[in-house]
């Protein structure tokens, strides 16, 4: 639905394509190196599978133009569709070079050198991109996933105080637990018609520094009360209803 969505966006804010765009960043290109990386770059010379992978890599590009990265980012579950194939394609790859040195004579040196370079990409991404304690990776997954601690236990709390009728815009993960309500959006879209504001600043994902400034308006705003905090995980409830809104039921009204 990415491509649908960014269609239907465009056609709503013609002349857009230029914002879009500047919302890649590097982790959008360090996303191919992840893939390449751990194979010895060997996959480009097995093109044929990686033609295969196409349809995925561009549904994952298309994720930071409709306002989603997480298909980029190498530590989410979007890579497991392709990584298989460019395991596949650095294996016919490495067939491709080993046809190639054989032809030109060098196949000896050929059969000792591939599995060098196999071997060593996987351990430049061991060292770089793993949750290994030795790893330099940014993406080590913080211990508080693998068990119930205070911050699973305030997760519930948090959900248990906003009633399942009210509309809610929450952050990707608290969001999870917010589910089955008829309105529920991926903060920041909505949070100033919602009802209520699920944050999560301790997330795995770290909210934009656009999003961190809605919260620092949401702190002091009249028309929101923060209703939880606690471990990095916030609640807000919306005080009046926005003028939009206010207009409308007074219009259903019959009011002047």
């Amino acid at each position: 639905f990415m491509g649908v969505t960014l269609l239907l966006d465009l056609l709503q804010q013609p002349g857009g394509l230029n914002a879009y765009l500047s919302r890649y960043d590097a982790a959008a290109w360090e996303y191919l190196v992840f893939l390449l990386k751990p194979f010895g770059w060997l996959s480009l010379a097995g093109p044929a599978p990686l033609l295969v992978a196409v349809p995925s890599l561009l549904l994952n590009f298309l994720g930071p133009l409709v306002g989603n990265e997480l298909p980029v980012r190498p530590q989410a579950w979007y890579a497991a569709s392709v990584l298989p194939l460019v395991a596949l394609a650095a294996l016919e790859g490495m067939d491709h070079l080993l046809r190639a040195a054989k032809w030109v004579g060098w196949e000896r040196q050929a059969l000792r050198v591939l599995p060098l370079v196999l071997l060593a990409g996987a351990l430049a991404a061991v060292l770089s991109e793993s949750p290994l304690p030795f790893s330099r990776s940014q993406y080590v997954e913080p211990r508080w996933l693998y068990y119930v601690d205070g911050r699973s236990r305030a997760v519930a709390e948090l959900s248990s105080l906003i009633p399942r009728e009210a509309s809610v815009s929450a952050e990707f993960f608290v969001g999870s637990h917010l589910l089955n309500r008829p309105q529920l959006s991926w903060f920041p879209r909505r949070w100033q018609e919602a009802e209520y504001i699920a944050l999560d600043l301790g997330a795995r994902f770290p909210l934009s520094s656009q999003d961190l400034a809605i919260v620092a308006r949401l702190r002091e705003s009249p028309d929101h009360e923060l209703v939880f905090e606690r471990d990095g995980l916030l609640a807000f409830r919306r005080q009046t209803q926005p003028e939009g809104e206010s207009v409308r039921q007074s219009a259903r009204r019959g009011a002047p």
